[in-house]
């Protein structure tokens, strides 16, 4: 991801491992074991400056890409890089609850950060670099400064995708990298054309090219094993 580059992703993996995050199976704190679904997201980071990610739910896409945010962060504020990141969520509890994730890695690793947890909420860092955590609903997501790394999930989620993701992107920097990564749903218009890279002018009928600039790439549910059934149990399930 182009614009940031203070990390690798086998920097990144390294640094998971010796994170303990919450098992969303047993609901417990665990070392933090990539699976190799986040390891080849962060290859994609690297290699794209614009990336478009769709994924299947809890695939745990979110989480890798929120660590390389932080990291990311980290790396150019100790570079004395005020930079400005921002992860963009389409409600107030979820923003938060990023926060907190993030904020809990940084207690982890000893960064001297500041957490903000009244809105906006974020992570200051000590040379003034920033990670800010919106919510797209808001009136203007994009206030507040240039923004050099730009992270969107869910995006068809959120009151009003197209205005959010226009605000978002014309606060950005000439040099800045964005990611979106989010499930997809035909519900929203706007995000399904912007992964198809094209839309049809309602006035006029003619087709104009949209976000041509992003890498796509999908994620497949059966490549996350914790999704697969052994086939004794598919096949007592079909049998009931």
């Amino acid at each position: 991801m182009s614009g940031l580059r203070y990390t690798t992703p086998a920097g990144l993996r390294a640094q998971a491992h010796a994170t303990t995050i919450m098992d969303r199976v047993t609901s417990q704190r665990a070392l933090w074991r990539p699976w190799r679904g986040q390891v080849a997201f962060w290859k994609l980071l690297e290699a794209h400056r614009f990336l478009f990610y769709a994924k299947p739910r809890k695939d745990g896409i979110s989480i890798a890409a929120t660590h390389a945010d932080l990291w990311e962060t980290n790396g150019a504020d100790a570079k004395g890089h005020m930079v400005r990141s921002v992860f963009a969520i389409d409600t107030d509890p979820k923003a938060l609850e990023h926060l907190e994730r993030c904020a809990d890695m940084a207690d982890q690793w000893e960064m001297p950060v500041r957490a903000r947890r009244s809105a906006p909420y974020g992570l200051l860092f000590p040379n003034g670099a920033r990670l800010d955590f919106l919510t797209m609903g808001s009136d203007e997501p994009g206030r507040g400064g240039d923004i050099h790394r730009l992270h969107i999930t869910e995006l068809p989620f959120g009151a009003h995708p197209e205005k959010a993701y226009h605000a978002l992107r014309s606060a950005c920097a000439d040099n800045a990298a964005v990611l979106i990564e989010t499930t997809l749903t035909t519900l929203d218009p706007f995000t399904a054309s912007l992964w198809r890279g094209a839309r049809r002018d309602p006035t006029t009928r003619k087709v104009e090219l949209i976000g041509t600039e992003f890498h796509r790439h999908v994620s497949y549910v059966q490549d996350q094993k914790t999704y697969r059934l052994p086939f004794a149990k598919v096949a007592h399930a079909d049998a009931t």
